[in-house]
């Protein structure tokens, strides 16, 4: 099956994310994904660390709880904004609310 890449998805494909948090042991968790088409490619997440480690198992512990978050953040801000700025923060909405809904990180 072939499937086709707009030039915006493909540079979206590359595009990373990057965040640092705490984990409950005090010790930092780079979390990095990668996405295509505004969605959080959910087999990417943490793959900066080795596959069943336990920084992995930790990262992607992390990495739901973050995308919670992110999730709440930016329901309040498009709740809150008014057109047309609403639209950038709908995007960020569905892109964590999507992944807090789907991503397992076992």
């Amino acid at each position: 099956m072939t499937r086709r890449i707009s030039l915006n998805s493909l540079f979206l494909v590359f595009l990373l994310a990057s965040v640092v948090s705490a984990s409950a042991a005090g010790q930092k968790v780079v979390l990095k994904w990668k996405e295509d088409d505004n969605r959080i490619i959910h087999d990417s997440v943490c793959y900066n660390h080795d596959y069943g480690s336990v920084p992995y198992r930790r990262c992607r512990t992390q990495a739901k709880k973050h995308f919670k978050k992110r999730c709440g953040y930016y329901q309040k801000k498009y709740r809150r904004a008014k057109s047309p700025y609403a639209s950038e923060f709908k995007n960020q909405m569905d892109k964590f609310c999507h992944s807090a809904r789907q991503f397992a990180p076992v």
